[in-house]
Protein backbone atom coordinates (compact mmCIF):
# COMPACT_ATOMS: atom_id res chain seq x y z
CA UNK A 1 0.00 0.00 0.00
CA UNK A 2 2.58 2.57 0.94
CA UNK A 3 4.52 2.03 -2.30
CA UNK A 4 1.66 2.48 -4.25
CA UNK A 5 0.57 5.69 -2.15
CA UNK A 6 4.01 6.98 -2.84
CA UNK A 7 3.59 6.20 -6.21
CA UNK A 8 0.12 7.71 -6.97
CA UNK A 9 0.93 10.94 -9.09
CA UNK A 10 2.48 8.39 -11.63
CA UNK A 11 -0.97 6.55 -11.43
CA UNK A 12 -2.87 10.48 -11.89
CA UNK A 13 -0.61 11.35 -14.97
CA UNK A 14 -0.67 8.49 -17.12
CA UNK A 15 -4.25 8.69 -16.41
CA UNK A 16 -4.32 12.46 -17.87
CA UNK A 17 -2.65 11.12 -20.65
CA UNK A 18 -6.05 9.89 -22.09
CA UNK A 19 -5.59 6.19 -21.39
CA UNK A 20 -8.42 4.04 -20.93
CA UNK A 21 -7.10 2.01 -18.74
CA UNK A 22 -3.98 0.45 -16.10
CA UNK A 23 -2.82 -2.52 -15.05
CA UNK A 24 -1.29 -3.31 -11.42
CA UNK A 25 1.60 -5.11 -11.73
CA UNK A 26 2.77 -7.40 -8.81
CA UNK A 27 -0.38 -6.85 -6.95
CA UNK A 28 0.42 -8.80 -3.82
CA UNK A 29 -2.31 -7.23 -1.02
CA UNK A 30 -5.67 -5.38 -1.40
CA UNK A 31 -4.58 -2.84 0.36
CA UNK A 32 -2.06 -2.01 -2.61
CA UNK A 33 -5.20 -2.57 -4.72
CA UNK A 34 -7.24 -0.27 -2.98
CA UNK A 35 -5.14 2.54 -2.87
CA UNK A 36 -4.73 1.88 -6.93
CA UNK A 37 -8.07 2.29 -7.30
CA UNK A 38 -8.58 5.41 -4.94
CA UNK A 39 -5.92 6.81 -6.71
CA UNK A 40 -7.18 6.37 -10.14
CA UNK A 41 -10.65 8.02 -8.70
CA UNK A 42 -11.39 11.54 -8.65
CA UNK A 43 -12.27 12.79 -5.10
CA UNK A 44 -15.84 14.29 -5.92
CA UNK A 45 -17.13 10.28 -6.90
CA UNK A 46 -19.10 8.47 -4.71
CA UNK A 47 -17.94 5.58 -2.88
CA UNK A 48 -20.97 4.73 -0.86
CA UNK A 49 -21.02 0.73 0.01
CA UNK A 50 -17.91 0.47 -1.92
CA UNK A 51 -15.32 -0.25 1.25
CA UNK A 52 -13.13 1.99 -0.54
CA UNK A 53 -11.91 5.55 0.88
CA UNK A 54 -12.29 9.08 -1.08
CA UNK A 55 -10.71 9.23 -4.34
CA UNK A 56 -7.46 10.64 -4.75
CA UNK A 57 -7.47 12.25 -8.61
CA UNK A 58 -7.61 15.70 -8.09
CA UNK A 59 -8.13 18.60 -10.62
CA UNK A 60 -5.40 18.75 -13.55
CA UNK A 61 -5.11 16.85 -16.80
CA UNK A 62 -8.44 16.64 -17.80
CA UNK A 63 -8.66 18.81 -20.62
CA UNK A 64 -5.87 16.80 -22.59
CA UNK A 65 -7.42 13.18 -21.49
CA UNK A 66 -11.39 14.79 -22.52
CA UNK A 67 -9.60 15.70 -26.36
CA UNK A 68 -7.96 12.32 -26.44
CA UNK A 69 -11.27 10.75 -25.31
CA UNK A 70 -13.21 13.13 -27.81
CA UNK A 71 -15.78 14.27 -25.13
CA UNK A 72 -16.27 17.47 -23.27
CA UNK A 73 -14.31 18.17 -19.96
CA UNK A 74 -17.57 17.80 -17.90
CA UNK A 75 -18.74 14.39 -19.96
CA UNK A 76 -15.10 13.38 -19.08
CA UNK A 77 -15.64 14.00 -15.29
CA UNK A 78 -18.68 11.64 -15.59
CA UNK A 79 -17.07 8.83 -17.56
CA UNK A 80 -13.49 8.41 -15.67
CA UNK A 81 -14.13 6.15 -13.11
CA UNK A 82 -14.23 2.62 -13.42
CA UNK A 83 -16.21 0.23 -14.58
CA UNK A 84 -17.97 -1.77 -13.26
CA UNK A 85 -17.77 -0.45 -9.99
CA UNK A 86 -19.78 2.90 -11.97
CA UNK A 87 -21.68 1.18 -14.61
CA UNK A 88 -21.55 4.59 -16.49
CA UNK A 89 -17.77 4.49 -16.18
CA UNK A 90 -15.15 4.03 -19.36
CA UNK A 91 -11.86 3.26 -17.55
CA UNK A 92 -10.87 -0.21 -16.98
CA UNK A 93 -8.38 -0.87 -14.07
CA UNK A 94 -6.51 -4.29 -13.79
CA UNK A 95 -4.33 -6.05 -12.07
CA UNK A 96 -1.43 -8.71 -12.27
CA UNK A 97 -0.90 -12.01 -10.04
CA UNK A 98 3.00 -12.88 -10.78
CA UNK A 99 4.65 -13.87 -7.66
CA UNK A 100 3.62 -16.75 -4.77
CA UNK A 101 2.93 -13.17 -2.33
CA UNK A 102 0.40 -12.90 -4.84
CA UNK A 103 -1.10 -15.87 -5.48
CA UNK A 104 -1.26 -16.04 -2.13
CA UNK A 105 -3.66 -13.20 -1.46
CA UNK A 106 -5.08 -13.65 -4.99
CA UNK A 107 -8.87 -14.62 -3.59
CA UNK A 108 -8.72 -10.75 -1.38
CA UNK A 109 -7.27 -8.81 -4.43
CA UNK A 110 -9.66 -9.80 -7.39
CA UNK A 111 -12.51 -8.89 -4.85
CA UNK A 112 -11.18 -5.22 -4.47
CA UNK A 113 -14.34 -2.94 -5.68
CA UNK A 114 -12.82 -1.03 -8.96
CA UNK A 115 -11.05 -3.81 -10.73
CA UNK A 116 -12.61 -5.14 -13.81
CA UNK A 117 -9.95 -8.17 -15.00
CA UNK A 118 -6.67 -10.07 -13.86
CA UNK A 119 -4.65 -11.87 -15.30
CA UNK A 120 -1.64 -14.12 -14.06
CA UNK A 121 2.07 -13.56 -15.57
CA UNK A 122 3.81 -16.83 -16.21
CA UNK A 123 7.48 -15.18 -16.60
CA UNK A 124 7.59 -13.89 -13.03
CA UNK A 125 5.29 -16.66 -11.47
CA UNK A 126 7.74 -19.14 -12.66
CA UNK A 127 10.67 -17.11 -11.31
CA UNK A 128 9.11 -16.99 -7.57
CA UNK A 129 8.43 -20.77 -7.84
CA UNK A 130 11.89 -21.71 -9.19
CA UNK A 131 11.24 -21.58 -12.63
CA UNK A 132 13.35 -19.01 -14.33
CA UNK A 133 12.69 -19.61 -18.14
CA UNK A 134 8.96 -21.00 -18.00
CA UNK A 135 7.05 -18.23 -19.41
CA UNK A 136 5.36 -20.56 -21.84
CA UNK A 137 3.42 -23.31 -22.00
CA UNK A 138 3.84 -26.67 -21.29
CA UNK A 139 3.66 -25.32 -17.85
CA UNK A 140 4.80 -27.44 -14.32
CA UNK A 141 2.27 -28.63 -12.26
CA UNK A 142 2.55 -25.95 -9.74
CA UNK A 143 2.45 -23.02 -12.21
CA UNK A 144 -0.51 -24.65 -14.09
CA UNK A 145 -2.67 -24.62 -10.07
CA UNK A 146 -1.52 -21.26 -10.04
CA UNK A 147 -3.39 -20.21 -13.26
CA UNK A 148 -6.40 -22.24 -12.30
CA UNK A 149 -6.64 -20.28 -8.82
CA UNK A 150 -6.44 -17.30 -10.46
CA UNK A 151 -9.20 -18.05 -12.85
CA UNK A 152 -11.08 -19.26 -10.21
CA UNK A 153 -10.68 -16.25 -8.15
CA UNK A 154 -11.89 -13.66 -11.25
CA UNK A 155 -14.98 -16.11 -11.85
CA UNK A 156 -15.62 -15.70 -7.92
CA UNK A 157 -15.49 -11.83 -8.08
CA UNK A 158 -16.87 -11.23 -11.68
CA UNK A 159 -13.55 -10.33 -13.20
CA UNK A 160 -12.78 -10.89 -16.36
CA UNK A 161 -9.72 -13.14 -16.98
CA UNK A 162 -6.82 -11.68 -19.57
CA UNK A 163 -4.05 -14.15 -21.04
CA UNK A 164 -1.89 -14.81 -24.17
CA UNK A 165 -3.59 -15.89 -26.83
CA UNK A 166 -2.34 -17.68 -30.15
CA UNK A 167 -4.18 -17.91 -33.06
CA UNK A 168 -4.25 -22.25 -32.60
CA UNK A 169 -5.79 -21.55 -29.29
CA UNK A 170 -7.78 -18.56 -28.91
CA UNK A 171 -11.30 -20.86 -29.27
CA UNK A 172 -10.12 -22.78 -26.38
CA UNK A 173 -9.05 -19.97 -24.46
CA UNK A 174 -12.50 -18.34 -24.70
CA UNK A 175 -14.12 -21.54 -24.04
CA UNK A 176 -12.07 -21.29 -20.30
CA UNK A 177 -12.93 -18.18 -19.55
CA UNK A 178 -10.36 -16.22 -21.18
CA UNK A 179 -12.07 -12.46 -22.12
CA UNK A 180 -9.47 -9.69 -22.78
CA UNK A 181 -7.16 -11.60 -25.56
CA UNK A 182 -3.21 -10.21 -25.67
CA UNK A 183 -0.89 -11.55 -28.77
CA UNK A 184 2.88 -10.87 -29.12
CA UNK A 185 2.57 -9.84 -32.20
CA UNK A 186 0.00 -8.35 -34.50
CA UNK A 187 -1.62 -11.18 -36.11
CA UNK A 188 -5.42 -11.40 -36.87
CA UNK A 189 -7.38 -13.49 -35.31
CA UNK A 190 -9.67 -14.95 -37.24
CA UNK A 191 -10.60 -17.95 -35.77
CA UNK A 192 -12.40 -15.71 -33.09
CA UNK A 193 -14.94 -15.13 -35.40
CA UNK A 194 -17.21 -17.53 -33.93
CA UNK A 195 -17.14 -16.44 -30.48
CA UNK A 196 -16.88 -12.37 -30.71
CA UNK A 197 -18.63 -9.84 -32.50
CA UNK A 198 -15.63 -7.05 -31.84
CA UNK A 199 -14.81 -4.62 -34.60
CA UNK A 200 -11.56 -2.52 -34.49
CA UNK A 201 -9.91 -0.18 -37.92
CA UNK A 202 -6.95 -1.70 -39.50
CA UNK A 203 -3.96 0.22 -38.11
CA UNK A 204 -1.95 2.72 -40.03
CA UNK A 205 0.79 0.09 -41.86
CA UNK A 206 3.21 2.67 -41.67
CA UNK A 207 2.73 3.05 -38.02
CA UNK A 208 2.72 -0.51 -37.68
CA UNK A 209 5.85 -1.58 -39.17
CA UNK A 210 7.50 0.90 -36.84
CA UNK A 211 5.91 -0.84 -33.79
CA UNK A 212 7.05 -4.30 -35.15
CA UNK A 213 10.59 -3.33 -35.30
CA UNK A 214 10.45 -1.70 -31.74
CA UNK A 215 8.08 -5.07 -30.76
CA UNK A 216 5.95 -2.37 -29.54
CA UNK A 217 2.58 -1.23 -30.17
CA UNK A 218 1.43 2.88 -30.10
CA UNK A 219 -1.16 3.90 -27.71
CA UNK A 220 -3.23 5.75 -30.41
CA UNK A 221 -7.16 6.72 -30.34
CA UNK A 222 -9.29 4.93 -32.98
CA UNK A 223 -12.89 5.15 -33.86
CA UNK A 224 -15.11 4.34 -31.18
CA UNK A 225 -16.99 1.01 -30.55
CA UNK A 226 -19.23 -1.45 -28.90
CA UNK A 227 -17.51 -3.14 -26.08
CA UNK A 228 -17.89 -7.22 -26.43
CA UNK A 229 -17.65 -7.94 -22.61
CA UNK A 230 -20.16 -5.19 -21.58
CA UNK A 231 -22.00 -4.10 -24.66
CA UNK A 232 -22.18 -0.15 -24.03
CA UNK A 233 -18.35 0.84 -23.13
CA UNK A 234 -16.60 3.13 -25.44
CA UNK A 235 -13.12 1.67 -25.91
CA UNK A 236 -10.23 2.90 -27.68
CA UNK A 237 -8.20 -0.02 -28.93
CA UNK A 238 -4.19 -0.97 -29.33
CA UNK A 239 -5.01 -4.71 -29.47
CA UNK A 240 -4.31 -6.87 -32.77
CA UNK A 241 -8.41 -6.97 -34.50
CA UNK A 242 -10.17 -9.82 -33.69
CA UNK A 243 -12.13 -10.74 -36.69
Amino acid sequence: EHTVRANSWMIKQVLATGVHGLLLCHAERSQAVRAFVETARYSFTDNTNTNLGPGRRGHGGQVHAAEIWGISVEDYFARADPWPLNPGGELLLGIKVENTRALANVEETTAVPGIAFAEWGPGDMGMSMGYPNQHDEPYPAEMQAARTRVVAACKRSGLFFLEQVTPENVASRVDEGVMIAAVRRRVRLRRSGAYTARENPPADPASEDAAHSRNLYPVTPVTPHRCVICKSIRLWCATPDLE
